[in-house]
């Protein structure tokens, strides 16, 4: 199945769209991998600071527990957590931007949080801190993630006691940096991708346009073969030139051609003319050799004058004949009734049509205008009927019938004759070709000449009961009844 070039480029969009969103979807997955592989790297460190952090916490409860049970001082619980502040601050101050403290496991209870500790940060640590402390029989670590905040938090049990330290660094902040980062390397690969499906589309609408002026031309050159394809920029314009070099190649072929033609046209125009010419120019001749016989013996008839006189008349139909067909002037052109053009026609042969015993009537089913040169006309109508004349017999009727056919203006002359034979038909139009005797074989010839010249076409149907030779030209304005 055929497909349009609207089609043809939407498909090409399609794919270079498709190919583009795949590049940028393979970016983005590398994007992403490098992010997770950073993310995972950074989570690593701060849940190493974390474990050091935790440790450094359990070891200074442990202490202090055990300076506090050699005095056997025992601590109000708030005294307790305000110390234990004090000692949380002290540890973290070597990690910035760590949050820790104790928690009772006992009690369940935190102590130790540092008041300026990050509120978002603690309460994430509160929401996991008891299930971890069952699992703190030895230092637990893990990634704790809230609608708000993501840290890695690691729990460290205090030697000796229930007590466990923990420690958490918010990852959250730096996971918005490299959020940030591929953010803005995604929306600059999307940026580049539609960048270049512009220039797809740029470069698609620029080809489609070029081939329509290229498929437009080879369409005008079709009906104008002086017509070019115009420059195109690229590759295409290099197809351009190709193409009217290929023309002008085509038209001087062409141009060759005609003028061959031309010389073996005028060559079988010759040929004919001279065998038409040799005929009567020899009967004349033994004509007049008998009369000067006859006029030495003094046995002087008319019968001979008359028939070098009926030659000469042949001959100078003859050339007659060969001026009308070889007059190649202008079409002088002129609005005329078709009806008025047959008319005339009809009585221009009127005498020949007696002289045969032939009526000629005239039939208008649809009258029209034309415009046509009269004289040139009339003639191809003459030698239609002339012709129809000929080949009729005394008693018979010839009928010149005008008509409409679409835009076209209609005229057909109808004879009752035989019929053409037929070998004659293929040869109809040739010039001197004739199946009558003493025929100059041109008046088809004329008469498809000057329909030609009118833009028109003569055609014919023929059979036994008579034939039919039909003239069709352009009309102008409406028909008549």
């Amino acid at each position: 199945m055929k497909q349009g070039p609207g089609r043809v480029f939407w498909v090409d969009a399609l794919i270079a769209g498709v190919a583009l969103a795949s590049v940028t979807g393979l970016g983005a997955a590398a994007v992403y991998q490098a992010y997770r592989s950073a993310y995972r790297e950074l989570a690593s460190q701060a849940q190493r600071r974390c474990a050091q952090a935790a440790a450094e916490l359990a070891q200074q409860y442990a202490e202090r527990a055990q300076y506090l049970r050699r005095s056997g001082e025992v601590l109000p619980w708030a005294a307790e957590d305000l110390s234990l502040q004090g000692v949380t601050a002290a540890v973290l101050r070597g990690y910035p931007g760590v949050i820790g403290g104790y928690f009772d496991s006992r009690a369940g209870k935190v102590l130790g949080v540092p008041r300026q500790s990050d509120v978002r940060a603690v309460v994430a640590v509160l929401g996991r801190i008891k299930p971890a402390a069952l699992e703190a029989h030895a230092a637990h670590a893990e990634i704790v993630a809230s609608e708000t905040v993501e840290l890695a938090l690691v729990v460290q049990p205090a030697p000796g006691s229930a007590v466990l330290a923990w420690a958490a660094e918010p990852i959250s902040l730096t996971r918005q940096v490299w959020s940030r980062s591929s953010l803005r390397l995604l929306a600059l690969l999307g940026l580049v991708s539609l960048a270049g499906v512009a220039v797809l589309v740029s470069a698609s609408l620029r080809l489609r346009r070029s081939i329509r002026i290229l498929l437009e031309s080879l369409r005008r050159m079709e009906e104008d073969l002086n017509c070019r394809v115009r420059s195109l920029p690229g590759e295409l314009g290099l197809i351009a030139q190709a193409i009217n070099r290929m023309a002008d190649k085509r038209e001087a072929l062409e141009r060759q051609m005609r003028q061959q033609q031309q010389l073996a046209a005028l060559g079988r125009v010759m040929a004919g003319v001279a065998h038409e010419l040799r005929n009567p120019l020899n009967t004349v001749r033994l004509s007049l050799d008998l009369v000067q016989r006859r006029v030495r013996r003094g046995e002087l008839s008319g019968e001979e004058l008359s028939a070098a006189f009926s030659e000469l008349d042949r001959l100078e139909q003859l050339l007659e004949h060969l001026l009308d067909f070889g007059r190649a002037g202008p079409v002088v052109r002129s609005t005329h009734r078709a009806s008025f053009l047959a008319q005339r026609a009809i009585s221009m042969v009127s005498s020949a049509a007696q002289s045969r015993g032939v009526a000629v009537d005239l039939v208008v089913e649809h009258d029209f205008e034309v415009e046509a040169d009269s004289v040139r006309l009339g003639q191809a109508l003459v030698n239609l009927l002339l012709n129809a004349i000929d080949v009729s017999r005394p008693g018979q009727a010839v009928h010149l019938r005008v008509r409409t056919a679409g835009s076209a203006g209609v005229f057909e002359v109808q004879d009752q004759g035989p019929g053409i034979p037929p070998e004659a038909q293929q040869h109809l139009f040739e010039p001197f070709y004739s199946t009558k005797p003493g025929g100059t074989g041109l008046g088809l010839a004329l008469a498809r000449e000057i329909v030609d010249q009118h833009g028109g076409r003569i055609h014919y149907d023929t059979g036994p009961r008579g034939t039919i030779f039909t003239v069709e030209i352009p009309r102008v304005g409406k028909a008549y009844r």
